[in-house]
């Protein structure tokens, strides 16, 4: 491994001090400009041997570490052939593992692509009608968690699925709320509420729950992977203020909104956007703080809902954590934009 360095933060639990301890694993290798750049990473998996494969919707690419963290090569480019990506909407471009095949759909080009040792072996198309897919993630058990959005009587819906991952075909509903961040204007173009109601999901082939929430409402529901649910986490999170910070990152970070589509700051209602699950029982829940590039929040125990402390961990403005196969993938964004990136163990600790 490539660093043993304890980052560390401090909880309250009780009247002792427990510290959530993150222990970087692996600091990955930063490829050459030749080799490859990491613009805008947008979702990471793994597969079963440890190598580590990250969306670039900016790059066009994937790129692949190996289990010691040196970089291996970039699969792909920008195009419509077998292989090759569109990546046009980040939020639509997912990155999952099926078991045998690293597994990228590409919701807007309208295909799903499948690499088995790093090589292409397939693509299949969208099912026609189908609807926007912004959440795609493979289960262990063939099943497959998919965020479906589609349009009844001009508004939008979002509905929180489990499906065969091979056939894409329906075995059970988890969640279904009508979308409030997208609602059609007087100009014919879109308003995006950025703060309202939206899904918050946690899912992947490695994990034994699915997590699903919706931003704004207190409860997690959990389930097993085949759909059945186990119970809710039960959340006291404080509302959360906006600044014109916020606001100014949020127009930046949605520059491709172009008139007559415009984002819209109405009355914050979000509570928090990630849930990382970080050991069997123990859940990190997290809103972004994009005014200083922070991530903050608590950690609750999933079958009590015992709030076992808060957090503050600094990542960048485009910064940010991922989860897969029990392990926490973090960015750190500096301010120059180039990212580093660590694999990180996170443990509740007593001091």
């Amino acid at each position: 491994m490539l660093s043993s360095i304890l980052c560390t933060m401090v909880l309250w639990f009780g009247s002792n001090n427990v510290s959530l301890v993150f222990k970087p694993e692996i600091i990955y290798q930063v490829p050459s400009e030749e080799a490859a750049v990491l613009e805008d990473p947008a979702d990471v998996t793994f597969d079963e041997k440890g190598n580590l494969y990250i969306l670039d919707s900016s790059g066009k690419s994937i790129l692949v570490w190996d289990p010691e963290g040196r970089f291996v090569k970039s699969i792909g480019r920008e195009g419509d052939g077998p292989g090759e990506f569109r990546f046009e909407d980040p939020v639509r471009s997912e990155l999952t593992y099926d078991g045998e095949h690293i597994v990228v759909w590409d919701d807007k080009a309208g295909k799903i692509q499948y690499f088995k040792n790093m090589e292409y072996v397939k693509t299949r198309n969208k099912p026609v009608g189908l609807g926007s897919v912004p959440v795609f993630e493979c289960l262990k058990n063939g099943n497959a968690i998919m965020w479906l959005q589609q349009r009844r009587n001009g508004v939008l819906h979002s509905r929180i699925i489990l499906v065969d991952s091979t056939t894409l075909e329906e075995i059970k509903v988890l969640s279904e709320m009508k979308d409030e961040m997208y609602q059609r204007n007087e100009k014919g173009g879109w308003d995006f509420y950025p703060y309202s109601k939206k899904p918050i999901i946690h899912a992947d082939y490695f994990s034994d729950r699915i997590y699903v929430g919706n931003a704004v409402d207190s409860e997690i529901a959990i389930y097993q992977i085949d759909g059945e649910e186990l119970g809710e986490l039960q959340m006291s999170l404080p509302p959360r203020e906006h600044t014109p910070a916020d606001r100014f990152n949020i127009m930046k970070h949605y520059s491709w909104l172009k008139a007559p589509n415009k984002p819209i700051f109405s009355d914050y209602k979000r509570l928090y956007d990630t849930i990382v699950p970080i050991s069997a029982n123990q859940v990190l829940v997290s809103p972004y703080d994009m005014d200083e590039g922070f991530y903050n929040g608590h950690v609750y125990d999933s079958e009590s809902s015992r709030v076992l402390g808060g957090f503050k961990q600094f990542f960048g403005e485009q910064g940010g954590i991922y989860y897969s196969n029990s392990q926490i993938i973090a960015f750190y964004n500096d301010e120059s934009g180039n990212y580093s990136i660590k694999l990180l163990k996170a443990s509740l600790q007593p001091d």
